[in-house]
């Protein structure tokens, strides 16, 4: 399945789903802003070719499609600004 099919079957599903994929564009429009977001840097060697050394700088971020209670989430995710 590739990215937009699976944002099609995201968008119709009836079940609960929670996603967690790098900030890009295609997820952006699809579903909006996501609701947890982090700065990581990752440190591989397939990302040497940008002569960063390995350490390529990504967003990762969570979107769903269901409302959970801040006291329910792990600590490092709870955010005032997500839940007003």
């Amino acid at each position: 399945m590739n990215h937009p099919e699976m944002i099609d079957v995201l968008k119709s599903a009836r079940f609960r789903w929670l996603l967690s994929e790098y900030e890009h564009l295609l997820y952006l429009e699809a579903f909006g802003q996501p609701f947890w977001r982090k700065e990581v840097q990752l440190c591989a060697t397939n990302f040497r070719r940008n002569n960063d050394h390995g350490r390529a700088q990504r967003v990762e971020c969570l979107w769903r499609n269901y409302y959970q209670q801040a006291p329910d989430l792990p600590h490092d995710v709870q955010d005032e600004k997500i839940w007003s």
